[in-house]
């Protein structure tokens, strides 16, 4: 459960000190179906298969296989869902988003064809999203044991009064000025909210983002049966997070009535990886692949601030932290996947993927010569390396061709990235398809269906047991992608 939490948090909150997170980690090493129509409705199983820009980014020896010169681009309609329980109070809020999940355009060179061992070698631009984070959420319950009020107070034990603000600007040192705690003879501190208890608590979160990786890839074609591919991936990640917090109490006979805490935070990051992969035609039928990744190394940059204001009967108060910004280095776990198909000509495909991946492999860096810094990094790597585990991830898609006509389906399953995790908590897709294929243009349309638990604790307390949300999260993309031969 701690490990869930730790995730759950990372994705929908930001601790109160902004600082790195194992979860920011895992959010930009974690991929989702996304690509062309035809790669989502088999579920993005095409490490075997090629002929697809999908499979660019997931075997670049698939690139070998094409024939023709191609233009591709897919727009796609996202919605997301996630329903949450906390303290037996239901609450639902959805987001939608449209977006380019796909653009590349792939030459190829086939000139040495007629007698020549190597029949073509060609070249592909482009991008995938590999990562969507819009999303929205709202818990909302009546809490009669604690507050987020307890929390800064933890925070500011020990510290003087006058060093509140510039020792911890966005939590503790906000909630002085506003009124909410109260440090006494500089060693303890007390909280204004929670001695009154039954606060109606209401988080109110806004994801937005994505992580989309442009590719620059080679592949040769040798004898038509052995294909070899290279790709430079170079994924550029935005992320946005704003959070509203609140706590009111309705008793009149109190003077606290409220108090609200906006927190913003935005990150955007660049980094690199190359990918390398092979394909063996066994015969007409049967094709096997294999491909390994790299890891991602990236660098972000965050920037921060929040917000912290308070009524009560008498009088409000409100104060504003400084803005933030913090700079950090990432870098992913190795990807190795494996891959096979079994291809009925002119009546349609089989196709299966294995992917494996460790992610206690994960890693921050930050170049800094402050001893301070070093520390808080090394204990962040540890946390990773106890927190997480290797996973494997399979991916099941096939397509019966009728005439011009395509139909597709399949089923992929992200085995959860956390030690001692609850199953329910790894990602599972349903996706369907529908092709039309033309000579010198074709028109894909595909959807996947997207489900997995999770669970949130607005904030912690060092002895005190806090109400955990549980969360049901849903994501539905619908993408249409048209391509033209040349």
């Amino acid at each position: 459960m701690k490990t869930i939490l730790l995730y759950i948090v990372g994705l929908l909150s930001f601790s109160l000190a902004f600082g790195q997170s194992t979860t920011d980690a895992l959010r930009y090493s974690q991929t989702n179906l996304g690509g062309t129509a035809r790669g989502i409705g088999i579920a993005g199983a095409t490490g075997s298969l090629g002929g697809d820009f999908t499979s660019i980014g997931v075997n670049p020896a698939g690139l070998g296989i094409y024939q023709r010169g191609e233009l591709v681009i897919t727009p796609t309609l996202s919605f997301t869902e996630t329903e949450s329980t906390y303290q037996d109070n239901l609450t639902t809020d959805n987001y939608n988003n449209f977006n380019i999940g796909n653009l590349g355009v792939v030459f190829s060179n086939n000139k040495y064809r007629d007698g020549k061992n190597w029949k073509a070698v060609n070249f592909a631009l482009g991008y995938n999203r590999t990562q969507n984070f819009h999303n929205r959420s709202i818990i909302e319950s009546i809490n009669s044991s604690t507050s987020l009020t307890e929390a800064y107070a933890e925070d500011a034990q020990g510290i003087a009064e006058a060093d509140l603000l510039d020792e911890l600007p966005f939590g503790a040192g906000l909630a002085y000025w506003t009124y909410l705690i109260d440090p006494i003879a500089d060693t303890e501190a007390d909280d204004y909210v929670s001695a009154l208890g039954n606060v109606n608590q209401r988080e109110f979160t806004t994801t937005k983002g994505a992580v989309d990786e442009f590719l620059m890839a080679i592949a040769g074609n040798y004898k038509d049966k052995l294909y070899v591919g290279a790709t430079i991936g170079i994924p550029i990640a935005r992320y946005q997070q704003e959070k509203i917090y609140t706590e009111d109490d309705d008793n009149a006979s109190t003077d606290f009535e409220s108090f609200q805490l906006s927190e913003y935070l935005e990150t955007t990051g660049v980094g690199i990886n190359a990918k390398f992969g092979a394909i063996y035609r066994i015969d007409e039928t049967f094709r096997v692949g294999a491909a390994v990744h790299t890891p991602t190394l990236m660098s972000f940059d965050e920037n921060f601030d929040s917000v912290l204001s308070s009524e009560f009967a008498s009088d409000s108060y409100s104060e504003e932290s400084p803005f933030g910004s913090f700079a950090y280095d990432l870098k992913s776990p190795w990807k190795a996947v494996l891959s096979a198909s079994a291809i009925i000509a002119k009546k349609g495909f089989i196709s299966v993927d294995y992917e494996f991946l460790d992610y206690s492999n994960m890693e921050f860096t930050y170049d800094s010569g402050n001893s301070g810094d070093r520390l808080f990094f090394s204990d962040l790597n540890q946390e990773i390396n106890q927190n997480f585990q290797s996973t494997s991830n399979i991916r099941v898609g096939g397509e019966l061709a009728l005439d011009i006509f395509r139909i597709r389906g399949g089923f992929a399953y992200n085995g959860t990235p956390f030690a001692n995790a609850e199953s329910s908590t790894a990602r599972k897709s349903i996706t369907a398809g529908f092709g039309i294929r033309g000579n010198d243009i074709y028109a894909d349309l595909g959807y996947v269906y997207s489900f997995y638990d999770s669970f949130y604790q607005p904030y912690t307390l060092n002895d005190r047991v806090v109400p955990t949300a549980s969360l049901k999260n849903t994501t539905a993309n619908l993408a249409l992608t048209v391509g033209f031969r040349f």
